[in-house]
């Protein structure tokens, strides 16, 4: 079974179709309906984190990659566990301040958005977009075969 949680994102329903379609043994959990404890007792094949909305204090057990500090991050795959450490710089990307990332309001998080997908915005809050965009492919490709893959 995969297990794909929930960050309160509507995201997460285009990735349980899509992982559905190649999978159909896959189960939506809330973030804050299960602890770790929950997710060993159902001994998940994968587990797919969906990107999510909010702030971080809204991530119940999920945070997102940290371009303000190091991400340990834990993997899970097949009973075989991995823990590592990544950090902005092994990317290629400029470490920056908390303060850097701060939105706003619902409008203008959306004209952030809106200056990111433009190409308009550089620096910290692209950068964070970008990471932990990255950081959810790298997951998708263990589930789809992406055409022209290099």
């Amino acid at each position: 079974m995969i297990l794909l949680i929930d960050n309160y994102d509507s995201f997460s329903y285009n990735l349980y179709q899509l992982v559905g379609s190649i999978d159909p043994d896959i189960r939506v959990e809330r973030n804050d309906t299960l602890n770790i404890d929950d997710i060993r007792q159902l001994k998940p094949s994968h587990i797919i984190l969906s990107p999510g909305p909010g702030r971080p204090a809204d991530a119940g057990i999920c945070e997102d990659v940290s371009m303000s500090a190091p991400t340990t991050v834990c993997e899970i795959n097949n009973g075989n566990y991995r823990s590592y450490v990544i950090q902005p710089e092994d990317f290629g990307l400029k470490r920056c301040t908390k303060d850097e990332l701060v939105g706003g309001t619902a409008e203008e998080n959306a004209v952030i958005t809106k200056g990111i997908l433009s190409g308009q915005i550089q620096g910290a809050k692209r950068d964070a977009v970008c990471m932990n965009a990255g950081a959810a492919m790298k997951k998708l490709e263990e589930f789809v075969e992406f055409p022209n893959k290099r």
